[in-house]
């Protein structure tokens, strides 16, 4: 029988090395040894595992907005267009639909007697109002500007203080028929302004056609002031030489200066010759508008040729045309 054993080979348990990871066979004389391997591993590269942690975003505040300051300009603001107005040039003509030139720093208000305006007046420097008042009072909540006045004009400085509008109330010392209101609006970095206030409109006091003796000598004593360049007292100053010349029979008339008052306007004229001929210069020129065919307008209270009324090829001089309030403003509105 066989017992665990083949042909007579002894079989035996063979020590293993725990050193070597071997096991010694003692069978025979070859020595023979089996190696035992050691356990795989994986030479594959393992996918790194990356957690995500979420932090909440941190943003920065916004810096606080400004507050809307009411003085200070800003030019990002709408400015309303303003409209095409006609102009209407006392002794010449008629322009329809002329837009008059404007200036930066300066202003014309057209107004009529208890009329309330809004203007703008520089806080950095001093303004400037011209009135068509002889002896002008100025009535204001005091405290917010310092205001002093010289002859016409009211000169106004607003008190850094102030940051609102007030009013300035505008009236002649000797009349209460007319009384202007000015809103003034404050405003910082802005150039110092110039305000010209014309009355419009008939007023008490206007001087009629066929005016007596003493009103005509009044007149001749105006024009004689403006002839020796000089400016007569209680009438507001307006550069009108912006607006468009004039060809009036072979004469070049270029508007230069309106000077208004609360009972008449006065407007000065530079005529040129552009024929190539002698031409005089009448007072019926001036008379007519163009619209009455060559008779006088009821308006016109004067004219005045100064200094010679014969010129010579491009030779200038000037014409002084006297109306009453309401026959010509320079504009229609």
């Amino acid at each position: 029988m066989l017992s665990g054993a083949t042909f007579g080979q002894q079989v035996s348990t063979l020590p293993v090395d725990p050193a070597k990871g071997t096991a010694q066979s003692n069978t025979g004389a070859q020595g023979a040894s089996a190696d035992l391997a050691p356990p795989k591993t994986s030479t594959t590269p393992q996918a790194k595992v990356v957690q995500t942690v979420r932090r909440p975003v941190v943003r920065a505040k916004p810096a606080p907005a400004k507050p809307f300051d009411s003085t200070d300009v800003h030019p990002n603001v709408a400015v309303h267009q303003p409209i095409q107005r006609e102009i209407v040039l006392p002794g010449v003509m008629r322009i329809d639909g002329a837009q008059e030139l404007l200036n930066a720093n300066k202003r014309k208000i057209v107004a009529a007697g208890q009329t309330l305006h809004v203007v703008y007046l520089s806080k950095d420097d001093s303004n400037l109002i011209a009135t068509p008042f002889p002896k002008p009072i100025a009535l204001f909540s005091k405290g917010l500007a310092t205001i002093s006045i010289e002859g016409n004009n009211v000169f106004v400085n607003i008190e850094e203080t102030t940051n609102r509008p007030f009013m300035i109330w505008l009236k002649d010392a000797d009349d209460n028929t007319n009384v202007i209101g000015l809103q003034v609006t404050p405003k910082k970095n802005l150039s110092a302004q110039l305000v010209t206030v014309v009355l419009e409109g008939k007023v008490g006091g206007d001087l009629p056609v066929g005016a007596s003796d003493p009103q005509q000598a009044a007149i001749a004593e105006k024009l004689s002031h403006l002839a020796q360049g000089k400016k007569p007292q209680g009438y507001a100053f307006d550069d009108v030489s912006d607006y468009p010349l004039v060809t009036k029979n072979s004469l070049l008339i270029k508007p230069m200066r309106r000077y208004s008052s609360s009972n008449d306007d006065i407007w000065e004229y530079e005529v040129k010759n552009a024929s190539t001929v002698v031409a005089t210069v009448s007072k019926t020129d001036f008379c007519s508008g163009g619209n009455l065919g060559g008779e006088c307008d009821p308006s016109i209270l004067a004219v005045s040729i100064f200094p010679v009324d014969t010129l010579a090829p491009g030779q200038h001089t000037r014409a002084f045309v006297v109306v009453t309030k309401g026959a010509g403003t320079g504009e229609s509105q």
